[in-house]
This record gives C-alpha cells, sequence and structure tokens, in this order.
C-alpha cells in the first residue's frame, strides 16, 4: 500500500453523513476522504458551497448507514435542521470507526 492511500485510510476514523431531502443526496466526504471508501459508497467529488469539493451519493441515507456498517462505523450522533415553517432541510450522523 502506498504511503499515500495508507495516509488516507488512517484519517477515515470518523465519517460525516449529511443528507438533503430537497436534492436527494448525501454528502459523505471531502476533497481529503479515502477514494476507496468513497467509491464503495458510490460517490462522485462535485463542487460544493464556498468552492469546496465534496463526494455525493445518491444512495439512500439506510443504504449509506448499513454499508458503512460493514466496514466497521458505527453512528455516534445525529441531528436535523428545519426551516421556521418545520420543513426538513438536512439530517446529519456522524460515524466512527474504532482505530486497527
Amino acid at each position: 500500500m502506498s504511503e499515500t492511500l495508507h495516509h488516507f485510510v488512517e484519517d477515515m476514523t470518523y465519517v460525516l453523513l449529511e443528507y438533503h431531502p430537497y436534492t436527494q443526496k448525501a454528502t459523505v466526504g471531502d476533497s481529503d476522504s479515502d477514494p476507496r471508501l468513497m467509491h464503495f459508497l458510490d460517490a462522485v467529488i462535485e463542487q460544493g458551497p464556498g468552492c469546496e469539493m465534496e463526494y455525493r451519493t445518491t444512495m439512500k441515507p439506510r443504504l449509506i448507514l448499513n454499508k458503512l456498517e460493514t466496514r466497521g462505523y458505527k453512528v455516534v450522533a445525529m441531528t436535523s435542521t428545519c426551516t421556521g415553517s418545520g420543513g426538513l432541510v438536512s439530517t446529519s450522523w456522524t460515524l466512527r470507526r474504532k482505530a486497527d
């Protein structure tokens, strides 16, 4: 395993999953995320807000959470953001994997 790729794998202890119902896409990583894990989640890199590059997938949150669990990730936190009128804007999960 190359030193660069090894760096990515060790640094993916946490994953932040943010689902946006209005776009039906989930953000699962940024430009420093492990490309192999992003491929596993069927995520492609796209430009996000503020010119930040993000990995996004059209996979539904339940399927993403199930796939991440097979890699040893567990949900440690979850939150939702709503508009003033009660409309759901996004739901986010933080997942952690114990270091090998």
